[in-house]
């Protein structure tokens, strides 16, 4: 178990996003959500998955609300600071 976080954490933000894809062409959209956020986490300015995070925002009906968190220089968890 401790082998598989430490291998989860070393994944790059092009990783997460690309597993985020993955996500959402099976139609899983809240584990597609966590991996764009965690693209980026690891890489603030990483504009791909800050524009599909920010698309699955507006197919929830969340767009305006949730815009603010994946504008570029702040966090995925802005909001909640």
């Amino acid at each position: 178990m401790v082998a598989l976080t430490v291998v989860g954490c070393s994944r790059s933000a092009k990783s997460h996003f690309n597993r985020g894809n993955a996500f959402l062409e099976k139609g899983d959209q809240a584990s597609a959500v966590l991996e764009f956020r965690s693209a980026i986490e690891k890489d603030p300015k990483f504009a791909p998955a800050r524009l599909k995070l920010a698309e699955i925002y507006v197919q929830q009906g969340n767009g305006a609300r949730r815009a603010r968190r994946v504008r570029p220089g702040r966090g995925p968890d802005a909001e909640r600071r």
